[in-house]
């Protein structure tokens, strides 16, 4: 692959991978639309994977409640009560 006259091997890409074509044609517009954004401030925020982490852990836990509660509270409906009460 050749970019701006420089070489780059794709490791693990294929044509048949619609997911990472799209990938590198949406980072840069997202790039400079954060930067587009961003750049009036004048203070800015590293984020780190583990700040993203941390972010996602309680997010999955409220999911996973979330569903738990939902499956729980359908497994306890007796169908036949349902049913008459339709």
């Amino acid at each position: 692959m050749r970019i701006d006259g420089q070489d780059f091997q794709v490791i693990g890409v294929t044509e048949e991978f619609h997911f990472s074509r799209i990938r590198h044609e949406i980072t840069p517009l997202a790039w400079g639309l954060d930067n587009l954004l961003l750049s009036p401030y004048a203070y800015r925020v590293e984020m780190t994977l583990g700040d993203i982490i941390i972010l996602i852990i309680p997010v999955a836990g409220f999911l996973g409640l979330t569903i738990a509660t939902q499956a729980f509270r359908g497994a306890r409906i007796n169908p036949a009560m349902m049913l008459r009460q339709e």
